[in-house]
């Protein structure tokens, strides 16, 4: 569940959301089992790899960032940072909720 199961950075914050929606996901799949455990495994697999690989990845480019890979790009980052209102920083954080297992 969560980080332990997608191999995540936690540069996004994810790890816990990501765990929730894992439990979700794998209670569903389990209460309309008709075909066996290794089906509902399946299902469950395949409804989670999308949006799992994809906050994998972005929290992968975002540690690029934040963690010196090339520290002018960090340092640009903290520099538009310092810059920030709050409303992009928002719109990110929204964007990461977007796409629920519950929506």
């Amino acid at each position: 569940m969560g980080d332990a199961a997608h191999s995540t950075t936690p540069d996004i914050g994810q790890g816990g959301c990501q765990a929730m929606e894992d439990a979700i996901y794998l209670a569903r799949s389990l209460q309309i089992n008709t075909l066996g455990l290794e089906d509902a495994l399946r299902r469950y697999q395949n409804k989670r790899n999308e949006r799992a690989n994809e906050l994998v990845l972005r929290a992968r480019k975002r540690c690029d960032v934040t963690h010196m890979k090339d520290e002018a790009v960090t340092q640009a980052w903290y520099e538009e940072l310092r810059r920030e209102q709050g409303g992009h920083i928002m719109q990110g954080i929204i964007s990461n909720i977007v796409g629920n297992p519950l929506d």
